[in-house]
């Protein structure tokens, strides 16, 4: 991201790849990373956290693309494998009412926390600085006490990923022998995801739906 996007951004020192990062100087890791059964990969709380508590904080772990030509050129950069992860943990997101759709990467595991099957499961909410429910904060907070080894589940019909009205042409299915940044559209980049990760979609279809919208 630094080599190719924004140079000057400053990312927080590097933690172990199955924790998140902590919350306070002293305080354990809000959660950890392990399978969860019939859903793959999810987080779980590795303390108990009470109600109220801030889960997680985007800010802390998110990056927000200036412009969709700068996230093509972040993806182009990459290795063919890893650029298909990101397109699976990249998402789009508005940060205030009626603001720009901004495309987002999140660049720790708390991308993996899973979407609760029932409402009455869901134990995290985004919520702004007032702790009301808000689609444009990325403060997660705990909407009940949430005990350690617990799945954190939140409700992902806060969002709507849009990647049309953050700038990205809509995808076309067809093949394309389009190999570099400079010579691709927005639109024959969207054909190449397609390509880069048809073997994962595969594999299982329900894993990378929101890059094939």
């Amino acid at each position: 991201y630094n080599q190719v996007v924004d140079p000057t951004y400053k990312f927080d020192p590097d933690i172990p790849p199955t924790q998140g990062y902590r919350l306070n100087e002293d305080g354990a890791p809000p959660y950890y990373a392990k399978l969860s059964l019939g859903k793959g990969r999810g987080l779980f709380a590795s303390r108990d956290i009470q109600k109220g508590e801030i889960v997680h904080n985007g800010t802390k772990s998110d990056v927000v693309f200036p412009n969709e030509t700068s996230w093509k050129r972040f993806m182009f950069a990459m290795p063919r494998k890893m650029a298909c992860d990101n397109a699976e943990w990249s998402f789009t997101q508005q940060f205030e009412k009626d603001g720009r759709m901004r495309i987002v990467s999140s660049l720790n595991i708390a991308i993996l926390m899973n979407e609760g099957n029932h409402r009455n499961e869901v134990n995290v909410e985004p919520k702004d600085d007032k702790g009301e429910t808000s689609e444009y904060s990325t403060l997660f907070r705990a909407i009940k006490d949430i005990k350690k080894d617990e799945e954190i589940l939140m409700d992902y019909a806060n969002y709507d990923t849009d990647y049309e009205a953050a700038g990205l042409a809509e995808l076309v299915l067809s093949e394309i022998s389009c190999t570099s940044f400079e010579t691709c559209s927005l639109d024959q980049f969207w054909r190449l995801c397609k390509k880069v990760c048809r073997l994962t979609w595969e594999a299982n279809p329900v894993l990378v739906p929101m890059i094939l919208i």
